[in-house]
């Protein structure tokens, strides 16, 4: 994220994970989850720093949940500056048949209500 590497984001969910982003619709889908980090990514450089609170898993399951802050600066005039942002998430990743983990459900917000 803080490369701003799309694909390499894109890469760290499954093929069928869900993305739930705060005052959104789920999104579903590598690709679909791909096209909405992109617009962020194209709109701002990005600095997120996230820490692990909970790690936990069983056989092909795990999740993490943990605190993360957000801070970006736009990459032109037109885009509006966000203020930093202090926030939750919880994953849920799984393993495939390779060996390697992705996520399967990536849900995040906000600490401080929407303004």
């Amino acid at each position: 994220m803080n490369a701003g590497d799309i694909a390499g984001v894109a890469r760290t969910y499954g093929p069928d994970a869900w993305l739930f982003p705060p005052e959104a619709p789920p999104v579903r889908g590598r690709d679909g989850i791909r096209g909405f980090w992109a617009g962020f990514l194209r709109s701002y450089d990005v600095h997120l720093t996230v820490g692990a609170d909970r790690v936990e898993g069983r056989g092909d399951l795990a999740y993490v949940a943990g605190h993360y802050r957000l801070e970006t600066r736009p990459k032109s005039p037109e885009v509006p500056v966000l203020a930093p942002e202090d926030g939750k998430f919880l994953e849920v990743l799984k393993r495939g048949s390779d060996g390697s983990w992705s996520y399967a459900m990536d849900m995040y917000s906000a600490n401080a209500p929407a303004k």
